[in-house]
């Protein structure tokens, strides 16, 4: 069991405090109010972006203010979306065992999300990070660390034949999780191209 030792992408991220169980019954209600300014705010928007066109056509540039402007009515528009629905329930579900198909492997895992069009994922790295760190904040591994960090894999995908092994890094102690690095090997399945 190799880990790799280049890591990409750092995310850290703190545990949030409890949260009410009956939170989700009200939590709607909040966006009420937020959803009367976007009504406006989307009206505004669309005279922008009709001003934003000519302005295009003619000089070539979209104004930054303009541009900064719809920005911040879409961002403010996803963020309220997300709050009052998708917030409320989840897209994906992650689920594993500590029985592995490899000696060695730390877990486990298969990763559905069939409201996001994903029957199963092959490998996600950013839920098995999560995992990876919930197995040593419970102390739920049978492997020893080495100068305070726990370093194994866990496995997802074999069972739609796509394999994957996902290489964990954590930093931390039974209770204390400090840090946690994502790695592995990949595969490119599509090229494209962005215009913007």
């Amino acid at each position: 069991m190799t880990v790799a030792s280049v890591y990409p992408v750092r995310v850290d991220a703190r545990l949030d405090p409890h949260l009410s169980r009956w939170l989700w019954l009200v939590k709607w209600v909040l966006t009420i109010p937020h959803y009367v300014v976007l009504l406006f705010l989307w009206i505004a928007f669309f005279v922008t972006s009709v001003v934003a066109f000519f302005a295009i056509l003619f000089t070539g540039r979209y104004p930054r203010p303009i541009f900064d402007f719809n920005l911040g009515v879409m961002r403010w528009t996803w963020r309220v979306s997300y709050y009052s629905t998708t917030g409320l329930g989840t897209t994906g579900c992650l689920a594993f065992t500590r029985e592995t198909l490899e000696s060695g492997s730390g877990a486990h895992a298969r990763f559905f999300a069939p409201a996001d069009n994903i029957p199963e994922d092959p490998a996600t790295g950013s839920a098995c990070g999560a995992l990876g760190a919930y197995l040593v904040n419970h102390n739920a591994l049978k492997l020893k660390p080495e100068e305070g960090r726990y370093k194994f894999v866990i496995e997802q995908g074999d069972f739609i034949n796509r394999p994957s092994r996902i290489n964990l890094d954590v930093k931390g102690t039974a209770g204390k999780v400090e840090e946690v690095k994502v790695g592995g090997a990949s595969v490119v399945v599509a090229k494209g191209e962005v215009f913007i």
